[in-house]
């Protein structure tokens, strides 16, 4: 196998692969990806359980097949110039050639590399960008090593107009909606599928199977084991009749909340007291001393102080995309409602103070 691609396209997709291959494979060929020559080049990886294909532009002299060590090509290629990178394939040896870089890479044979396997089944097209907003709004809450293998991954659900993506660690849970078109299925997609979706720009196209899901876009597929088991029921944990309505700047509370988290303990417990026209953050440590700072707030009722986890309602400011929020709060053992525009809804679970 001889081909020649531009170094910068072949880098931008050994990117996408990196995030497939696992770090300590239990079989050594899974760091590796199936690099197919012929009307371009074409890349296959899999940690067994997730597969990502993708190509790139190339000129083939020669056609060919090899396994390729993603994470170690990737790190040579990421410092080549802007140039044409040759490879060309001597049984298990590739050259890597690059302007006058040259380099022999152990590779290894394509026999036993595994296949990708076949998708069956319903298919819906979802916008690309309300997808992405979907998985950026909800993936900070899902927990991928959860025991409850369901918890691992986010749940999808299109009904009717609106598709609903939701995550749960059981101490906190963030909602999105989007409006699209096609038939109504509702499926649980893992941690590691998504965060290689995030990075799309194109149009999705979701193929349901009976135990596989299958994702295109852009000229790429994704496969993934759909995610088995009951998913919690989440319309039980928003909390419906938080009666104390707060109103603040988005960017405001983040900054301060940054810095307030700063001098917590390791739990991040973290003050919240709302009073009219403020609210006021606290934190203390017994290693590093302590620190308060008010934001002003539209809020007009009585006062009120609860706790929670800095750190997870920073996750949902981070994820928001407002100018303000909403904290909806009822009492000092009642969860916390976040509220971002009506499409993002975040709920943290308050602790003890």
């Amino acid at each position: 196998m001889i081909v020649t691609v531009n170094s910068q396209h072949l880098a931008a997709e050994l990117r996408l692969l990196a995030k497939i291959v696992p770090n300590k494979p239990a079989i050594a060929i899974l760091s590796h990806a199936l690099l197919t020559a012929d009307d371009g080049i074409h890349f296959f990886a899999t940690d067994l359980e997730i597969g990502f294909s993708c190509a790139c532009e190339a000129s083939v002299i020669q056609p060919g097949k090899i396994a390729l060590p993603v994470a170690r090509f990737l790190s040579l290629v990421e410092q080549f110039p802007n140039d044409d990178v040759q490879i060309a394939v001597d049984g298990t040896k590739v050259n890597v050639t690059c302007g006058a870089f040259r380099s022999k890479l152990q590779a290894m044979p394509v026999d036993d590399f595994p296949q990708p396997l076949p998708v069956d089944g319903t298919a819906n097209t979802l916008d690309g960008d309300a997808f992405r907003r979907l998985i950026t709004r909800t993936r900070y809450a899902i927990n991928a090593t959860s025991q409850k293998y369901v918890l691992q991954g986010a749940l999808l659900t299109l009904a009717g107009p609106a598709a609903a993506m939701v995550a749960t660690d059981g101490k906190r849970l963030a909602l999105a909606t989007a409006s699209r078109a096609g038939s109504d299925v509702s499926l649980v997609i893992p941690a590691k599928a998504l965060d290689v979706l995030a990075g799309s720009d194109d149009d999705v196209e979701v193929t349901v199977g009976s135990k596989q899901l299958l994702f295109a876009y852009g000229g790429r597929m994704l496969t993934s084991r759909m995610l088995e088991g009951k998913f919690p029921a989440y319309e039980r944990i928003i909390p419906r009749d938080n009666d104390k309505i707060v109103t603040v700047g988005r960017v405001e509370l983040m900054a301060a909340l940054k810095r307030i988290v700063l001098v917590s303990e390791d739990n991040r417990a973290t003050y919240i007291l709302i009073e009219p026209g403020k609210l006021t953050l606290a934190a203390r440590s017994a290693e590093v001393g302590q620190a308060d700072e008010a934001v002003r707030a539209e809020y007009d009722g009585a006062s009120l102080k609860v706790c929670v986890n800095g750190s997870y309602v920073l996750d949902f400011l981070e994820a928001a995309s407002g100018s303000a929020v909403t904290l909806q709060l009822k009492d000092a053992n009642t969860a916390m409602l976040m509220l971002d525009g009506d499409d993002h809804v975040g709920v943290v679970m308050l602790m003890k103070g």
